[in-house]
């Protein structure tokens, strides 16, 4: 069974998160970024990704998400053409006609030097609607009575503690389906599953994961005891 992978965050910066993960600022970033497009922005846009986000920082309350972000694991057994071709098939599954930007990153692994393609979807929670409106209304708060005079409606707006983790669960499985769409018309037979080990009915432990920090601490004989434990 193929590695399943997919994270979900939010932040208030949009423009400086757009820049880092499209390799814009950080030399190290740049070199790994393979693909990046910035699709479905409304006409005031006319199709700029760092308009669209600066009018996102300054536009959304100060206690609200100017941007979500997704960070899902792509499968190595798919080249970088089929891997586009997926991560827009999970943009419209999950996102339908919200405004994102995504950029596929291919990096060797900081211990034991294997591949980790993983693509950055960053999008905005705001609702396109038939309403035309100028950037300084976009990401006012909507409107139920008069929606031509307020923002775009944001779809995260109003659930309840107990329905955001099912919102997730939800997420995860739409991007499962699409990864294992893509792997069945290459004709590969690794799945997915977006379930968790205890969900699945294994003692298996999720491996833990080493952020850049951690692994610049590290000696060269832990780093060769993860990798042996990785290896199995």
């Amino acid at each position: 069974m193929a590695t399943f992978s997919c994270k979900l965050k939010s932040g208030r910066n949009a423009y400086a998160q757009s820049r880092y993960i499209t390799g814009r600022v950080g030399k190290e970033k740049k070199s790994e970024v393979v693909c990046a497009e910035f699709i479905g922005a409304p006409a005031w846009a006319e199709g700029s990704a760092s308009t669209f986000w600066r009018a996102a920082d300054k536009g959304e309350r100060r206690n609200g998400a100017a941007f979500r972000e997704l960070v899902i694991a792509l499968p190595l057994e798919l080249g970088l053409e089929a891997q586009r071709d997926l991560v827009l098939d999970i943009a419209h599954r999950c996102l339908g006609p919200k405004t994102c930007e995504f950029a596929i990153h291919h990096k060797q692994a900081s211990i034991g030097e294997c591949p980790q393609p993983h693509v950055h979807l960053m999008y905005s929670d705001r609702l396109p609607d038939e309403h035309v409106r100028p950037p300084s209304q976009y990401f006012r708060r909507y409107n139920p009575d008069q929606p031509a005079k307020g923002g775009c409606k944001k779809d995260s707006g109003g659930k309840t503690p107990v329905e955001v983790p099912l919102v997730m669960r939800s997420l995860r499985r739409q991007v499962a389906e699409s990864i294992n769409d893509a792997l069945e018309k290459a004709g590969h037979s690794a799945r997915v599953d977006p379930r968790s080990y205890r969900e699945r009915g294994s003692d298996c432990i999720a491996e833990p994961h080493f952020g850049s920090v951690a692994i610049s601490r590290m000696s060269e004989a832990d780093k060769a005891a993860i990798r042996v434990a990785r290896a199995g």
